[in-house]
């Protein structure tokens, strides 16, 4: 009990702050689309009261031997009238309403993007997030779209329940409660069976989104490429269609209870109205009702019957869009895992600063194991800053710190001698430019996908020229038909699509572009061939000189000029030195470095036996 009285309160809660929403977005609009739709819900009453009148003028007429009376042609005037004016404010209501949706739609959206925006990235990150994000996803902006729409037809079916229940008190008040009674049934129904399938698409989230899942793989390009290389459509749909059949079944035995209830309450409201016809048959028999007012009893009660069943369904329909709505609230009253740093110092750095690492260790929330273990060292400004280790020792984990993505589990990080979780976030983002390896591609044109990275500010050419050269991306730009001005969206006409390594070029240009004091790269070469590579990281030692470059790479002949290395192993520091002072250690490092170069000699003597062999071939030949 205590439960549903929560869900009440959360289901109006939700229809208060939709139309509060709408309200605030366009009063007018609002307002107008309300008040035809009530005026078009009342109306058609008249047309009833107007033909009962006709009837019993024409009956006193036959009776009296009268021509056309004064009463009959006003009465007939009316009647037209009533015709014309639901035609009419029909079209405005539809008019209205579109505006009406089609506005709020825009709102809406704008205002879930602002939301969005106010998320922190580890929030974003969390399995609660995902699961959320999936359950309001289902239903998406239209849900909330819904509310407004179900709200007004619900103030429209009230006045039309409140003007057929006059014209019935007037007429013969027990038809009153015989109409409600016999119409309770339908929004107990209606009621039941919202909430018995919310509860399944809402509990049966974890099931549907393995099918969902499965399904975003035939939607993505590189995806489906995959697929097809791999012949997995047979086990990808026999996944979907386990999981399907199970929540199918259950749709279709809800439907089921749901189609029982409609009969009974149907068969329950065909009761009520032979007893309501049999009573005003009985008063019109005895000559307590005209025959006007017996067809105005009729017909309005049947209105006022059906009335009251439409307005229990929208009922029922408005606290069922407002379950689905409530669900985007729910997604944005996460609480942050990461604190935005209200009322923090403001960084207004001119330089690189000085950032230490103290006892540092990470784990996440979702995990016992920490990722990251008591990790002290630091970065001076200017420094080439290089992390290494083999997959999984921690790196990428250690620069999302720095980058304030997650806050470490134990000891500080200080920038300046100021601990960062005191730090302003915005402003110390601002101070970053950050490469992570799951990096975005903008279908933009080339120039604007570069320039994106200093938002609000006019694009600058000659900066996009310069990133560009040292990112060796004018090699393939300067070959694309419209150059700068290429727009890169496959998706338009004229677009084209560029491979994983020239994407990858364009998210360095666009991170060299920001032009922070901070810049971190996390393997950011990593779809690019090691000519090119040598290229990009021997152009950002010498264009960068007196600002701080954080780098994470797998390829050991990148890092080797960098001012300290950091071996990372196993979420520990294992070494810490340049790169002749880790090499005279002949430790970790020196494995590593010599481990992966002793493959490029490998690969070096193979190519030049491959040589050798097809000359003395031709040579013999």
């Amino acid at each position: 009990m205590i439960q549903e009285e929560k869900s009440k309160k959360i289901i109006l809660n939700t229809i208060w702050r939709v139309l509060t929403f709408s309200w605030e977005k366009d009063k007018k609009t609002l307002i107008i689309f309300s008040v035809v739709s009530t005026a078009s819900s009342v109306v058609v009453y008249l047309q009833f009261t107007s033909f009962s009148k006709i009837i019993n003028d024409i009956i006193l007429i036959q009776k009296d031997n009268l021509g056309f009376t004064r009463e009959l042609i006003v009465d007939s005037i009316v009647l037209g009238l009533t015709f014309l004016v639901p035609a009419f404010l029909n079209n405005i209501r539809n008019f209205y309403g579109t505006k009406r949706r089609t506005e709020l739609n825009r709102h809406l959206n704008l205002w879930m993007i602002e939301e969005f925006s106010k998320l922190d990235i580890a929030t974003v990150e969390s399995t609660e997030y995902q699961t959320r994000l999936q359950s309001a996803q289902r239903w998406g902006v239209g849900s909330l779209n819904n509310v407004g729409d179900y709200a007004v037809s619900v103030l429209a079916d009230i006045a039309g329940v409140i003007t057929s229940a006059i014209i019935l008190w007037f007429v013969f008040p027990p038809l009153v409660f015989l109409a409600v009674v016999g119409s309770f049934p339908i929004y107990i129904v209606s009621t039941k069976y919202a909430l018995e399938i919310f509860r399944l698409y809402w509990l049966g989230t974890d099931e549907t989104r393995i099918a969902d899942n499965r399904k975003q793989q035939f939607y993505g390009n590189t995806s489906l490429v995959e697929v097809l290389l791999f012949n997995l459509t047979d086990k990808l749909r026999k996944e979907m269609k386990v999981v399907w059949a199970i929540f199918d079944k259950k749709i279709v035995n809800a439907s089921k209870s749901k189609a029982r209830g409609d009969m009974l309450s149907m068969l329950f409201y065909v009761i009520t109205l032979f007893f309501a016809i049999g009573l005003i048959t009985i008063k019109t028999i005895h000559g307590e009702l005209l025959i006007g007012s017996l067809f105005l009893a009729f017909t309005t009660y049947r209105g006022f019957s059906q009335t009251v069943q439409a307005l229990f369904y929208n009922i029922a329909q408005l606290e069922e869009q407002a379950r689905y709505g409530e669900r985007w609230y729910h997604l944005f009253s996460l609480p942050s895992l990461i604190s935005s740093g209200t009322g923090g110092k403001i960084l207004c750095l001119e330089t690189p600063p000085v950032i230490e690492f103290r006892n540092v260790s990470f784990k996440y929330s979702e995990s016992e194991n920490y990722v990251l273990s008591n990790l002290s060292f630091s970065i001076q400004p200017g420094e080439k800053f290089a992390i290494v280790g083999e997959n999984g020792a921690g790196k990428t984990t250690l620069i999302r710190l720095l980058a304030r993505i997650h806050d470490p589990s134990e000891g500080d990080i200080f920038v300046n001698g100021v601990n960062l979780k005191s730090v302003d976030i915005k402003s110390w983002r601002n101070s970053l430019s950050v490469l992570l390896q799951d990096y975005a591609s903008y279908n933009y044109t080339v120039r604007e996908a570069i320039a994106i990275s200093r938002p609000g500010e006019p694009v600058d050419d000659d900066r996009v020229k310069f990133v560009a050269e040292l990112t060796n991306a004018t090699d393939f730009i300067n070959k694309l038909p419209k150059k700068y001005d290429q727009l890169l969206w496959k998706g338009f006409q004229g677009g084209v699509e560029l491979s994983k390594g020239q994407r990858q070029r364009l998210a360095v240009a666009r991170v060299l572009y920001r032009d922070t004091l901070l810049t971190v790269l996390d393997e950011p070469t990593a779809a690019i061939d090691a000519i090119a590579e040598e290229k990009i990281f021997e152009s950002i030692e010498n264009k960068m000189q007196g600002k701080t470059v954080v780098l994470i790479s797998h390829r050991f002949s990148t890092v080797k000029n960098a001012d300290k290395i950091l071996v990372v192993e196993d979420g520990k520091i294992c070494e810490f030195g340049n790169h002749k002072e880790l090499m005279f250690k002949n430790g970790r490092y020196c494995e590593l470095y010599s481990m992966q170069a002793n493959r490029y000699l490998e690969v070096t003597e193979d190519t030049e036996d491959v040589v050798e062999t097809e000359e003395n071939l031709m040579a013999t030949s």
